[in-house]
C-alpha cells in the first residue's frame, strides 16, 4: 500500500493541469508532493548523586518522511460539489523507531494514509453549504495547523455567506477533528488530551469539581462525545478589521476570540496595530472541572519595501483554580496567539511573552529570509503548582520559490530554545513532593521542507 500511495503521488508530475482536467472532465485536481526532514536535539539537566540538576542528557529524535495529498473536486450540478482528498506519510530514508514523536509518521516512524475530506458543497450566489470530512482553514482556532505532513481535517457542517460587502459570516457543528498523524476523528474533549490527562502522581491538570469518572489516569477524557458548535463574524476591509469568533462544546467550554485591528499608509511605509482576546469559561455541567481564563495581545506591524518588522506583546491569566493553571485550550487545530512561535505556544497559564520577528524578501524576489527572537516568562516560583522554565526562543527561516518554477518551494528552519535553569529545582520537590515539570538546558530544532504543488 506504501508504494502505491508513493507512487501514486510521483505520477501525478506526468501531466499538466490542463490534462486532468480533460480526463475527469472539468473537475479539479488538487495535489501536493512533500519531502520532511525533521530533527530535534534536547540537552536536558538531570540528577547527580546528590539530587541536583546538574547532569545532562543528551539525546534526539528526528524523521524523513515523503507524502503528499491527492484531491479531486467534481465540476459543479447546478451548484453541487463532491469532493474527496487521500493524505499519506511515508517514512524516507534512515528512521530509528526510538526517535519518533515529531508527528511527522507514528510514533514508531511507520508511515499512514488517511482519507482526510470527503464531503459535498452547494455553492448558490454568496452562499456555501458544505458537509462531510474537510478543511476548514479560515476558520481560526479550527483551521487546518498544516504544520507538518499530514494537516488537521474535520468532520462538519458549515454554512458561510458573503451577502454583505466586506462582511462575511459562518456558522457550523462540528463532529470530530482528525490531529496530524492520527486516521481517527475523535471528539473535541478527547483531543485536549494533552490537557485532561490525570497524572499518577501531583496536583494533575484538571481542577475543581469534575466529572471523575469520565477520566481514566494515564489516558485521559472517556465521557461522552459532544459536537462543537460554532459562529463567527468577520469584517474586513483590508484597512480595518474586527472578527468575533464563539466556540461552543457543550459541558465543557464556551471560547470567545475576538480580534481588531486598523493600517494605515504614510509614504512607503505602512502601520498595522492589532488587538486580541481571548476568554474561555466552564459551561452546563462542566465535566472537564473549572476552566476560567483569558489570554490578551497586542502587535504592532511595520512594512517599509522588502522590509516587515512585527513587535507583539501577550498575557494569559495564571489561576491555580482553573484547567492547568489557566492555560488556554487551544489543540483543536491552529493556535493565534501573537506569540505563538515555532516551540512556544504562547497559552500556558500566566505566560508572559515578547516577541520580535524581522522578515525580508531579497531583490531577486524568490528568496524570504525571516527572523523570530521571542522571550518568554512563565511561572516557577516554589509555591507555584503549575511551573515551567521561562525561555528564549531564537528562529531563522529561508522561503525559496525559484522563478522558473512557481509549483516548487524550499524551505528551511532552525529553532534554538535556551532555557532558564537558575531555579531550585530540589526545592519545589520538596514543598510539593512533585517533579518540576521540565529541566531542559536546550533544544536545537532542524527543519527542510520540499513542496512541489500541482
Amino acid at each position: 500500500m506504501k508504494k502505491i500511495v508513493i507512487l501514486s503521488l510521483l505520477s501525478i508530475s506526468a501531466f499538466s493541469a490542463e490534462s486532468y482536467d480533460n480526463l475527469l472532465d472539468g473537475g479539479i485536481i488538487d495535489a501536493q508532493l512533500r519531502y520532511f526532514y525533521m530533527q530535534r536535539d534536547y540537552d536536558k539537566l538531570a540528577k547527580d548523586e546528590r539530587g541536583d540538576y546538574t547532569q545532562h542528557d543528551r539525546y534526539k529524535k528526528s524523521s524523513s518522511a515523503l507524502g503528499g495529498h491527492l484531491g479531486f473536486v467534481t465540476k459543479p450540478f447546478y451548484g453541487l460539489t463532491a469532493g474527496v482528498t487521500f493524505y499519506t506519510s511515508q517514512p524516507l530514508f534512515r528512521n530509528p523507531p526510538d526517535q519518533g514523536g515529531l508527528q511527522l509518521l507514528e510514533d514508531d516512524q511507520s508511515g499512514f494514509t488517511v482519507l482526510g475530506e470527503a464531503n459535498i458543497a452547494w455553492h448558490y450566489d454568496h452562499t456555501l453549504l458544505k458537509i462531510g470530512r474537510q478543511r476548514l482553514s479560515d476558520y481560526r482556532f479550527l483551521s487546518d495547523m498544516d504544520i507538518r505532513m499530514v494537516p488537521y481535517t474535520y468532520e462538519a457542517a458549515v454554512a458561510e455567506n458573503r451577502s454583505f460587502e466586506d462582511i462575511t459570516i459562518r456558522a457550523a457543528a462540528v463532529r470530530g477533528v482528525k490531529k496530524l498523524v492520527s486516521s481517527d476523528y475523535v471528539d473535541f474533549i478527547t483531543a485536549s488530551d494533552n490537557l485532561l490527562i490525570e497524572p499518577k502522581k501531583g496536583p494533575g491538570p484538571l481542577r475543581g469539581d469534575y466529572r471523575k469518572s469520565y477520566f481514566q489516569p494515564g489516558t485521559g477524557y472517556i465521557g461522552p462525545r459532544e459536537n462543537l458548535y460554532l459562529a463567527s463574524f468577520v469584517y474586513d476591509d483590508k484597512h480595518r478589521s474586527l472578527e468575533v469568533w464563539d466556540y461552543y462544546l457543550p459541558n465543557f467550554v464556551n471560547f470567545i476570540y475576538m480580534e481588531a485591528s486598523a493600517m494605515m499608509d504614510m509614504g512607503d511605509f505602512r502601520h498595522r496595530l492589532s488587538l486580541q482576546g481571548i476568554r474561555q469559561k466552564d459551561i452546563d455541567e462542566h465535566w472537564a472541572g473549572t476552566i476560567d481564563t483569558w489570554e490578551l495581545g497586542i502587535k504592532y506591524q511595520l512594512s517599509y519595501k522588502s522590509w516587515n518588522l512585527s513587535y507583539a506583546h501577550s498575557q494569559v491569566k495564571y489561576d491555580e483554580n482553573s484547567l492547568d493553571g489557566g492555560t488556554i485550550i487551544d489543540s483543536w487545530g491552529n493556535n493565534l496567539i501573537y506569540n505563538s512561535y515555532y516551540y512556544n505556544g504562547g497559552d500556558e497559564g500566566g505566560t508572559v511573552a515578547d516577541g520580535i520577528v524581522l522578515s525580508y524578501q531579497f531583490p531577486i524576489r524568490d528568496l524570504t529570509a525571516e527572523a523570530i527572537l521571542a522571550k518568554v516568562d512563565i511561572p516557577n516560583g516554589p509555591t507555584e503548582l503549575f511551573v515551567d522554565q521561562d525561555n528564549h526562543e531564537y528562529d531563522l527561516v529561508l522561503s525559496y520559490r525559484p522563478a522558473w518554477n512557481r509549483h516548487l518551494e524550499f524551505k528551511a528552519v532552525g529553532i534554538y530554545v535556551d532555557f532558564d535553569t537558575d531555579y531550585d529545582f530540589r526545592l519545589y520537590e520538596s514543598i510539593h513532593d512533585y517533579p518540576f515539570s521540565r529541566t531542559y538546558n536546550s533544544i536545537l530544532d532542524t527543519r527542510f521542507i520540499v513542496n512541489y504543488t500541482f
